[in-house]
Parts: structure tokens; sequence; C-alpha cells
């Protein structure tokens, strides 16, 4: 296992967010089924999404998957809402049999499996301590203050100025961010020096 300042040993994964433009989403298939007014009139509906076909069959409710230039069974959970009509769609993994949104593809086999089938971690399992500091500072800039490029001022993240409150947040919630933000800056400033101290002290200078 890594320290804070490695990767740890999933580093040798591939990442989720590598792999978006080759995995099918349950939602969305379900969304364009349920968009399409004439679909009950079809015999099939073929249905394009992370670069194979998912093929649904509205009589049976029955679904494909395009595997290698054929179609192979895909199970499916209908999960309803919590408003008790509504629905959400879910894939069974081919492999695993669990339930899941997505299914990736595997590039060397040509099959579409989960993603602890194809051996995916999420960004943040795979990086630094330090760099799940940045990963947070930077979420909370980005997509809490609506503060785009904060971070690409300066290398040294836990220097940079707090960005000013956006017009449409309330102070309490600013403030409540503010001291999140200050004390994961306080926490990453003590982290380089940690690592800074560790390899001084290792290579002797």
């Amino acid at each position: 296992m890594g320290g804070f300042g490695s990767g740890g040993h999933n580093k040798k994964h591939e990442q989720v967010e590598e792999k978006t433009s080759v995995r099918v989403d349950s939602f969305a298939v379900y969304n364009f089924l349920q968009y399409d007014k004439y679909i009950h009139y079809k015999e099939k509906v073929d249905i394009r999404s992370g670069g194979t076909v998912i093929r649904y069959y509205p009589q049976s409710r029955e679904m494909e998957i395009l595997e290698n230039r054929a179609f192979y069974p895909l199970e499916v959970s209908r999960v309803k809402n919590i408003d008790g009509v509504s629905q959400r769609l879910y894939f069974y993994c081919p492999c695993c049999e669990r339930r899941v949104r997505y299914l990736y593809r595997d590039s060397r086999k040509g099959t579409y499996q989960c993603r602890l089938c194809s051996g995916l971690n999420y960004r943040s399992q795979q990086v630094s301590g330090q760099e799940q500091l940045r990963m947070k500072m930077e979420n909370i800039v980005e997509k809490k203050m609506g503060y785009y490029g904060w971070h690409y001022i300066c290398d040294y993240i836990a220097d940079l100025s707090i960005p000013p409150k956006p017009a449409y947040m309330r102070y309490e919630k600013y403030e409540k961010l503010v001291s999140e933000l200050k004390k994961m800056q306080r926490d990453y400033r003590t982290a380089c020096i940690k690592t800074f101290t560790g390899f001084c002290s290792k290579y002797g200078f």
C-alpha cells in the first residue's frame, strides 16, 4: 500500500473516466425508449450506445447486446422510483450478474461487462493523497462556486486566494465553503512539507 504521497496499488488499473466513450448507460437507453412514441408498433428497436448496439424487443421487453458482430441476450432489471410510477433501468453484468448502470467494453475480448469485472477504478482511487485534496478543492471552487480555471493561476494550490462569493449564493453557504477550502489548503501545505522533508531525509539533503 502507498502512503499519503503515493497513488497506492491501484495505479496499474485503467480509469473509469477514460472509458466513457465505450460504456453503455442503462439510464440513457431507458430515456431513449421513453421518448419513442411509436415504440409499441415496432418489432425491434436498435439503440447505438458505447460503441455498440442495444436491441430492444417491445413486445417481449427483452434486450440483446451486440458483441463481436453477434447479438447476445442482455438481462435487465426495472426498478420503480419513489413516485411508484416512473422507473429506472439497470443491466445485469453478463459476467458476475451484478445489477449495474454501466457496462464497459473489453477491448481485447470485444465483450461488455461491469466496472469490477473490467478491472476499472475511479480516478480518485488511483491518485495520491495530495492529489485527492487538489481534486476536492477544485470541486468546491468549480462545481459549487462556479469559478473555473482557479487552480490554473498558480501551481501551488495552497497559496491561491479564495474566489469571491457568487451573486446567487447565500453568505452562510459561502462561508461554509470558504472554511472547508481553507482547511484543505492547510492540509495540502502540511502534506507538501511532509513529503519534501521525507525526500530530503531519504536522499541526505
